[in-house]
């Protein structure tokens, strides 16, 4: 059981919950992890005494790994909830080995924006793309339309990238059309597909989301 103190600091978070832990890691160097609650908080004795465990990482990552582990203790650490970043919207300049799910052992989707670092401020592209680990410490940014590569680079290297994924999966499919479906298709969206790309449909839902060519993910916000 937690004490009324690590009850305070941990609040209403609990698993599933999207969040920012800032804690200490398993060597105890200082911490920040943005992502979901993988398991139940766990309350155990570190090197800071009683604290909290805390599992952050991508949704659908073992809470076994150690990189997603996060000790808070009273006085050192917190966490809060966090709006989860919008798949195509949201931005980030910065390495590969930041981007959630890296050291999971699953493929990485994103929406790739472009070669990162300090001279860039702005994603200049958008594609849906793979990270794919090719060896002596090089990875490869493919494209998930085209296979084409977009980006090669060491685990250190920026880019522009906005999340895609949800456990190792697709965050967009393309539909499947056959002759019948392609007969039926309303003239208002062919015409549509004709201006933004192919159309794109939630990998659950199934709903429109957008349309999508080798060069831009178009949400259907844009594409009234």
């Amino acid at each position: 059981m937690f004490n009324a103190a690590l009850t305070a600091l941990l609040g209403d978070v609990q698993e599933g919950d999207y969040v920012t832990a800032v804690g200490v890691d398993t060597r105890g160097a200082d911490v920040e992890r943005v992502g979901t609650v993988l398991a139940p908080p766990k309350p155990m004795k570190g090197k800071g005494g009683a604290g909290i465990r805390l599992c952050v990482g991508l949704k659908g990552a073992s809470p076994d790994e150690r990189s997603t582990w996060t000790m808070l203790y009273e006085g050192q650490g917190y966490v809060q909830q966090t709006k989860p970043p919008v798949p195509g919207e949201d931005w980030t300049n910065g390495p590969l080995k930041d981007v959630p799910g890296m050291r999971v052992n699953a493929p990485m989707h994103i929406f790739f924006g472009g070669k990162g670092g300090k001279r860039s401020t702005a994603p200049v592209t958008e594609g849906r793309a793979e990270i794919v680990h090719v060896g002596d410490g090089r990875y490869e940014v493919r494209s998930l339309v085209s296979g084409a590569v977009f980006f090669s680079g060491a685990w250190g290297a920026q880019i522009w990238w906005s999340p895609a994924a949800e456990n190792g999966e697709p965050y967009y499919r393309e539909q499947d059309h056959d002759e019948h479906q392609e007969q039926d298709k309303p003239q208002d969206q062919a015409v549509t597909e004709q201006r933004f790309g192919k159309a794109v449909y939630h990998v659950r839902t199934g709903a429109l989301v957008g349309y999508v060519t080798l060069a831009k993910f178009t949400p259907i916000e844009e594409a009234d």
